[in-house]
């Protein structure tokens, strides 16, 4: 298919940046609104059609696209600022760094809930990380940090996805779709940044220690922390996600 990009300036330097949505097995009305909010802030995005795995259709994309950044978004996320993309580039600008929204896996985060989804994948005979051990996991980690850069709002440059050795988007046993990135980030000192989270209407699900964020269709928002906390925690959200996955 065919892409258009957005043309974008930070620090005089002309940078192309593809936006990309799976938009996959969803409500006409999600993609209606989705591209309504977009044109309004004159964004380009182009919409993925493909009835393939999440996972697969970011893969393709990272790997292919000959772009200076890639962002990716889920059709029911929507940015709430037309300068989301210099927002969240300027924050990983020339740094070995990718940004995502502030999420967890809520289904990895508990023991026997990786022994389970260890075991399918060894029946399936998929090739497992050996990036941790699946036992005594949470004294494994190379960084005890429960979040990871979601790929609900999402941006890496191509240099460093290929510094990175272009990780696969797929789920595996410890990781939710995108969530391995974040894991091989830190493996090779690489910043993991957040569009932080900020508050949801109705906090149901574990994100971090002392916060909740929401599942079913209810909104999350979250914010831009470039600037300290105390600062950035009175500043107004940079995008919005509806989503049952937290």
């Amino acid at each position: 298919m065919s892409f258009v990009y957005n043309n974008i300036k930070i620090n005089e330097e002309n940078l192309k940046v593809g936006v990309y949505c799976p938009a996959f097995h969803c409500d006409s009305l999600y993609l209606e609104y989705h591209k309504k909010v977009f044109n309004h802030f004159n964004i380009k995005v182009n919409y993925v059609h493909e009835v393939k795995l999440h996972g697969e259709i970011l893969n393709e994309i990272s790997r292919k696209e000959d772009v200076d950044y890639l962002c990716f978004v889920d059709v029911d996320s929507v940015p709430l600022t037309s300068k989301i993309l210099e927002t969240l580039i300027s924050r990983i600008y020339n740094k070995n760094a990718i940004i995502g929204i502030e999420q967890t896996s809520n289904n990895h985060r508990n023991e026997a809930d990786k022994e389970m989804a260890l075991f399918h994948a060894n029946q399936r005979g998929e090739k497992i990380s050996n990036h941790i051990s699946p036992r005594g996991n949470h004294n494994n980690l190379t960084n005890d940090d429960p979040c990871y850069a979601g790929p609900a709002f999402f941006v890496i440059s191509k240099k460093i996805y290929e510094v990175l050795g272009e990780p696969s988007y797929l789920e595996t046993y410890r990781s939710d779709c995108g969530e391995e990135l974040s894991y091989v980030a830190r493996d090779k000192n690489a910043e993991v940044k957040y569009i932080k989270f900020s508050h949801c209407v109705e906090p149901k699900w574990f994100l971090k220690e002392g916060v909740e964020a929401t599942v079913t269709i209810e909104t999350s928002l979250f914010q831009d922390d470039s600037r300290s906390d105390s600062v950035a925690d009175n500043q107004p959200p940079t995008c919005t996600h509806q989503t049952t996955g937290f």
